[in-house]
């Protein structure tokens, strides 16, 4: 079965840099341990390098775009690794909408036929705002939202929200977690 590595937190944090080496990481013993592994990249990020607003039905269209991505992989890879999980535009639509995810639905229908694993990025590098929507003030913001939108159980059947360590390079604790068969 398909597992999916969600990498959560705003903007900034470090979640594409520690997707791609997390995926070299995986990559590099994939024949060793007996999986296959692929990445998901953010389908938002080309229009946030084109400063193109997003409203909610461009945050519908995200979301199963992204969606597709992901589900062209289940079934043929062990492992799947996104810096921009399915439910996040459920989190930015609630952020910035104020009304209740209409894709919420969609994103508990997936969780209900593949594991997902939800990890929670630590903010501890320096904001860089190149290529994103938000202010380091309010990437902070959409942080204690999105946790709090996460761990009050927006999304059904997934395991808690597993807090990384304050470190620069939390794939590594991922990766540890692959190897000991934890995930």
């Amino acid at each position: 079965m398909t597992k999916i590595i969600n990498l959560w937190a705003g903007g900034g944090v470090g979640k594409s840099t520690n997707q791609a080496r997390l995926f070299y990481m995986m990559k590099s013993i994939e024949k060793d341990h007996g999986f296959r592994v692929e990445m998901v990249r953010e389908y938002v990020k080309p229009f946030a390098w084109m400063k193109t607003p997003i409203n909610s039905a461009m945050q519908n269209h995200i979301f199963f775009s992204q969606l597709q991505l992901e589900m062209t992989l289940v079934g043929n890879v062990d492992y799947i690794i996104t810096d921009s999980p399915t439910g996040i535009s459920c989190v930015y639509h609630e952020y910035y909408v104020k009304t209740p995810a209409p894709m919420l639905r969609w994103e508990n229908l997936k969780r209900s036929t593949v594991e997902v694993f939800d990890f929670w990025c630590p903010r501890v590098k320096p904001y860089n705002q190149d290529g994103r929507y938000e202010t380091a003030e309010m990437a902070k913001d959409v942080d204690a939202f999105m946790q709090k939108y996460i761990e009050d159980g927006a999304f059904i059947g997934r395991e808690p929200l597993r807090v990384l360590k304050p470190d620069v390079n939390f794939a590594d604790e991922i990766f540890e977690l692959v190897k000991e068969k934890a995930l």
